[in-house]
């Protein structure tokens, strides 16, 4: 019997987290409707992150942006997700990903799982390029 209440109990848990990702992305998704609705250019010319917060330029000027640090990546998204006007949650479900790797990202975590900084990236209307030095 007690086997059968700690599998209802992750059935609930999993269920509750299901939830609060589907509220948080239907908050942005719903932001992003009203945004079309008002006449805003269609969504394909427009990031993600531009689309959701609602804005017509862009969440940062056309201008390259020296990253020498997990901690200039973090403060970037950081800056991104607040005009966004979401909360580390609300974001971390847009982007999907976990909200502490949210917080790691924008903490500054050297270590972090870098096919997840460029979907968060994308999430938030950052584009992310390299190019070589001249010599």
């Amino acid at each position: 019997m007690v086997r059968k209440n700690d599998d209802n109990k992750d059935k609930a848990k999993k269920e509750d987290k299901a939830g609060k990702t589907a509220g948080a992305q239907s908050k942005a998704l719903a932001r992003a409707m009203e945004m079309l609705e008002q006449g805003s250019p269609p969504a394909a010319s427009r990031s993600l992150g531009e689309l959701i917060a609602g804005t017509q330029a862009p969440l940062f000027p056309q201008s390259l942006i020296p990253i020498a640090s997990a901690a200039d990546i973090g403060r970037l998204v950081r800056a991104a997700r607040r005009r966004m006007d979401l909360n580390q949650q609300e974001f971390a479900d847009l982007a999907g990903v976990g909200r502490r790797f949210v917080s790691e990202l924008e903490g500054g975590k050297p270590s972090v799982e870098f096919a997840k900084v460029l979907q968060v990236c994308a999430a938030a209307g950052i584009d992310v390029s390299a190019s070589t030095r001249a010599s």
